[in-house]
């Protein structure tokens, strides 16, 4: 069951997406929004240019902390303030917060208190830097214990959902999240396995068939073969309405993932959004 939901906002060109999915969740699953956002206080790192072979670190004076606190300090009320403004007219049940810290920490640390965690793709320098996820949201991925939903920055209100499903048992948590899911929104459910056996494809696809089996929802199974990877990511590009993709996280060995990199963070990085990490 999902009844409290975290929304993790910094003012960047995605929070009005993760408002917006957030509000949508609440509303279908009568659940409890807890909106919060996290003044890093960590040192500021200035670099100074010392030419094409590196950076000489420099250290920003005292005034320069005081006068950039009171400026994180006063966004984030503002930030709150205006959402605040925003969900009270909606009449959804909420309560905001303000936190210092490491932001990834500190969302893991919420997390834990909460059904599920919503964020942008992206961070609060998005417009300006050229990565393809947030240094925070990865980290996230990676610590949290609790799933967690990434929205890209346009809100598009989804019409069905994507279930990638492997045995793992990652991907058995996304498996009952998204039976779950499907039944409380009334939503249809396409379950995806990749896999180049087909005997295997057959036994993985036959399991999840057995386990929806009670849930009244409309489903659809699909064998694909290939790059699991490339094949989720296809998918979602593909299919014609909003989707969510729901994946297991982190299923193979961190060696696995040092050599040859993680399906789930190729998948986080290139496939249409929203996505719903289970754990």
């Amino acid at each position: 069951m999902i009844k409290s939901i975290l929304l993790a906002v910094d003012g960047s060109i995605y929070t009005e997406s993760v408002i917006s999915t957030g509000m949508d969740l609440a509303k279908k699953l009568k659940a409890h929004l807890r909106v919060y956002t996290i003044v890093d206080i960590r040192i500021y790192e200035w670099v100074l240019n010392t030419g094409a072979e590196g950076y000489m670190p420099v250290i920003p004076s005292n005034m320069f902390h005081e006068e950039s606190h009171k400026f994180h300090q006063e966004r984030a009320d503002a930030l709150l303030n205006k959402v605040s403004e925003h969900l009270q007219k909606s009449g959804i049940s909420f309560e905001s917060g303000k936190m210092e810290g490491s932001p990834a920490d500190l969302i893991c640390e919420l997390a834990r208190q909460v059904d599920l965690v919503i964020m942008g793709a992206r961070g609060d320098y998005a417009r300006w830097g050229d990565r393809l996820l947030g240094a925070t949201l990865e980290a996230v991925s990676r610590q949290i214990q609790t799933p967690l939903m990434i929205v890209d920055r346009t809100y598009l209100p989804f019409s069905r959902l994507t279930c990638a499903y492997d045995r793992s048992e990652s991907g058995t948590q996304a498996l009952k999240l998204s039976a779950y899911l499907a039944d409380e929104l009334k939503l249809p459910l396409e379950v995806v396995t990749v896999h180049d056996d087909e005997s295997e494809r057959s036994t993985i696809l036959s399991e999840a068939k057995k386990y929806l089996q009670p849930y009244q929802i409309t489903t659809h199974f699909r064998p694909e073969t290939g790059d699991p990877a490339s094949v989720l990511i296809q998918v979602t590009e593909k299919i014609p309405q909003p989707t969510v993709l729901l994946m297991g996280s982190y299923g193979h060995s961190r060696i696995r993932e040092a050599i040859i990199g993680s399906t789930t963070v190729q998948v986080m990085r290139k496939a249409v959004k929203p996505i719903i990490l289970a754990k």
